[in-house]
């Protein structure tokens, strides 16, 4: 066979049709390469698709920044720095882009933290609280359709969400679509038994659907999960008003009155009261300050607010309120003019202006700002009293005996207001009504030590003497060392002795 045939030989293919491997080194070494080359090329593919794709997810949801920063308030920014700094740090996280809008939402900045959730909504699809706190914004714009479109958008997709199965319910009841009030009230309570709002809203409903007797029983069970919930007092004497049963309905819904309804919160509700840097929360954290004792240091808090926003009627008010606790009466009637400069038909400052010139002895001046108080809030007791208080001062004490009945008739469980009823039947030497008065002061708060010493007093004028050492043993128990139950006893044993 010729070198030529046996060459051929060696290359031609196999029967079987399957292709001979190349036993030529180069040949293979080549194809290596290209393999190798191959998969290099589909890493590095990959690679650049990954960082292109998170450089341009990163690229589109940056952090939202005003875009005018005049005129916002310093503590406010200082907060909104920190959180954009955050979102900075790491743009793929949802948390952080919801933080920052949270920062915008409770300070009053409601288009920027839609935006915020918007981008944290994009990047955790799953989590029903961004969209919620977008439709909270959007109410906040008084957009209020779309802010009810997206609430039933996440009621739809997380019907176990229950912070929006209330929020729907409340607004539902708002727009008079009571059916879907109904279900979100009563999905609420399924889902939260102890929350107390859910049965307020549904005991709402019950009123509307005139089912007083219902609606009765659904708020004395929110009243039985908690005995303050103000919205339960509203809407029981609602019901009780249904029911005809007028003087307890009036007394309920004097006690809820001027309430708002309360929302649940959610698992960024926490995180949301550290950002809270407006004048709501400077105000609260003041009168937390106040309850505790620690005047001058509330005072130092809203004196240095006060400073940034020498305008800020909350911050007016409340100052004074606290230099009339400390008795700095002249630098509170200060503020307090001011106040009722700015906000004219407010009348928390102008009970609290009556007090002041209650105080420094301003008579005229008292009168004028108590009178403005009844004139603004006629339905609230408190007007009626501070005015009472001035009356009697000027001596006018059938006058200020009216203004108190008008106190007692909205609000019969007041023991001030028939405390006071009963000095002035002292000072008139109505001693039979001041003993009434004084009786049933001491029935609505047992502990009432002057009620008990002015009882005492009162009994032993009329020379009703065990009565008046039962009385003033009550008294003792309270307060023995206080001189008024020293000097009691004293005239109590010459009067038994005959002396």
């Amino acid at each position: 066979m010729s070198k030529r045939h046996r060459k051929s030989k060696r290359v031609s293919a196999p029967t079987g049709g399957m292709r001979a491997k190349s036993r030529d080194p180069v040949t293979t070494i080549i194809r290596r390469k290209k393999a190798v080359v191959s998969g290099l090329l589909l890493i590095i593919a990959a690679t650049t698709s990954f960082f292109i794709s998170r450089n341009w997810a990163s690229n589109k949801l940056h952090a939202v920044v005003p875009a005018d920063r005049t005129g916002m308030d310093v503590d406010v920014l200082k907060i909104i720095d920190q959180q954009i700094g955050r979102v900075q740090q790491d743009p793929s996280s949802a948390d952080r882009h919801g933080e920052l809008g949270l920062a915008y939402e409770v300070n009053e900045l409601a288009d920027l933290g839609i935006q915020c959730f918007l981008n944290a909504e994009s990047l955790a699809p799953a989590d029903p609280v961004w969209p919620y706190h977008r439709s909270i914004c959007l109410q906040l714009l008084s957009r209020s359709d779309e802010a009810d479109q997206l609430l039933r958008d996440v009621v739809a997709r997380f019907p176990s969400f229950a912070p929006a199965q209330h929020r729907l319910g409340e607004s539902a009841l708002y727009r008079g679509e009571i059916e879907t009030a109904a279900r979100c009230f009563e999905k609420t309570i399924e889902l939260i038994p102890t929350f107390t709002g859910g049965f307020v809203g549904l005991a709402d409903v019950q009123v509307r659907r005139k089912q007083f007797a219902q609606a009765k029983a659904t708020a004395e069970k929110a009243l039985s999960i908690d005995p303050k919930a103000e919205g339960a007092h509203y809407v029981l004497g609602l019901s009780l008003r249904g029911l005809g049963d007028l003087e307890r309905a009036k007394r309920e819904m004097t006690i809820g009155s001027g309430t708002g309804r309360k929302f649940i919160a959610d698992r960024l509700t926490n995180t949301m009261k550290r950002f809270e840097v407006n004048v709501k929360s400077v105000v609260e954290n003041a009168n937390i300050l106040r309850r505790a004792g620690k005047h001058r240091e509330a005072a130092a808090l809203l004196e240095e607010s006060l400073q940034r926003r020498p305008n800020e009627y909350m911050l007016l008010n409340n100052l004074a309120a606290i230099y009339v606790d400390m008795a700095e009466y002249a630098k509170a009637r200060e503020l307090l003019t001011k106040a009722t400069r700015i906000e004219p038909d407010n009348f928390g400052a102008y009970i609290n202006l009556a007090t002041c010139h209650l105080r420094l002895n301003e008579i005229n001046e008292a009168e004028t700002a108590a009178l403005r108080a009844v004139e603004i809030a006629p339905n609230v007791s408190t007007t009626h009293v501070v005015r009472a208080d001035v009356l009697t001062l000027g001596q006018r004490y059938e006058d200020a005996l009216d203004s108190l009945r008008t106190a007692s008739r909205l609000d019969a469980n007041d023991p001030e207001i028939l405390f006071k009823q009963g000095d002035i039947y002292l000072k008139l030497r109505r001693f039979e009504d001041a003993r009434y008065a004084f009786d049933h002061c001491v029935r609505l708060a047992p502990l009432h030590f002057g009620a008990h010493v002015n009882r005492a007093a009162t009994a032993l004028i009329v020379g009703q003497i065990t009565e008046a050492k039962e009385s003033l043993a009550a008294a003792e128990r309270i307060e023995p060392q206080n001189p008024r139950v020293k000097l009691l006893r004293d005239q109590i044993a010459r009067a038994d002795s005959g002396e």
